[in-house]
């Protein structure tokens, strides 16, 4: 997950924070993403596909002064 902010980066207002939200799917239990860079990795290497093949991921991505934007995402 990539997200841009126009100010600058060295800058508190400038600087992008990312978060997963609940959403209606099991996602939350599956993947973790991180707060400063936005990669979202999975916490187990059991995921099976004939379980489910998709997962809905809802990241919020907010600058340090708390503007946000929400992006859902299927993985």
């Amino acid at each position: 997950m990539i997200a841009r902010d126009a100010d600058d980066p060295k800058q508190p207002y400038g600087q992008i924070r990312y978060r997963l939200l609940p959403s209606s799917g099991e996602g939350l239990s599956y993947f973790m993403i991180n707060h400063e860079t936005g990669e979202i990795k999975t916490t187990t290497s059991n995921l099976n596909r004939e379980e489910a093949d998709t997962y809905e991921l809802v990241v919020e991505v907010r600058n340090v002064h708390c503007l946000h934007a929400l992006v859902c995402k299927t993985v």
